[in-house]
């Protein structure tokens, strides 16, 4: 019997013959049934873009946004643009991450659309009278937003560099969280003195929580993996 390949699905999916849910279903069909059946040497391979039309796209899509954003900005009206990157990002990922399975173009969308979530966030932190319109409490809700918004992303579409900006944005979090516990006031947030760990411990061990709770996440992800036979 002739045997499919992850290409094989792909192509399917673009032709309409099953759908993207189907496809990650045999996947996890076949790989609990043949756990070690059929693997190949590099069993884990590392595939940033799997041709040079991926690269022109990716480079469409900046281009795309760098303009729009800065013709919506300069002629239009101010604030218009992160709305608009925001739309853009959103359609643009939902194409290539769900419909064509490109990764850097997915990748690119991502970034896109975590600096366009940002930019669109932030005026409503910096009118919301947080903690008394201090810094760290506005980027806290910033950040926990932001936070929240690509967990979504990483459900829908199962990107695994999702978890990389999701991961920044929770950190920023933390250390928000560690300065407004102090009582300085957000005064030295962020600040040279705020990375001195023998005069803010808070912080020391802000990090210290995050840099344990990503170490264990990461091992229960790669427990979970089926074809971890060894």
């Amino acid at each position: 019997m002739t045997r499919l390949t992850q290409r094989d699905l792909d192509e399917a999916v673009e032709s309409g013959l099953i759908s993207a849910d189907q496809r990650r279903g045999l996947i996890d069909l076949a790989a609990r049934h043949h756990p070690a059946e059929g693997a190949p040497i590099d069993d884990e391979p590392f595939e940033l873009f799997q041709g040079f039309a991926e690269i022109f796209i990716s480079l469409g899509l900046v281009i795309l946004m760098a303009g729009v954003g800065g013709l919506l900005e300069t002629l239009v009206a101010k604030g218009l643009a992160p709305f608009s990157l925001l739309l853009i990002s959103i359609v643009a990922g939902h194409y290539y991450a769900r419909h064509r399975r490109m990764t850097l173009p997915s990748i690119t969308a991502l970034i896109g659309l975590t600096i366009s979530f940002v930019w669109f966030v932030a005026p409503l932190a910096d009118g919301a009278a947080f903690a008394g319109g201090a810094a760290p409490a506005q980027l806290l809700f910033i950040s926990l937003a932001t936070f929240a918004m690509l967990m979504a992303c990483f459900w829908r579409y199962r990107l695994p560099f999702t978890m990389f900006p999701a991961g920044v944005s929770l950190l920023v979090a933390i250390l928000a969280v560690a300065e407004l516990a102090s009582g300085n006031g957000g005064k030295a947030f962020l600040s040279d003195g705020f990375f001195d760990f023998r005069e803010n411990l808070g912080a020391a061990l802000g990090i210290l929580g995050f840099g344990l709770l990503a170490l264990a996440a990461a091992l229960r992800f790669d427990m979970r993996d089926p074809l971890r036979v060894g």
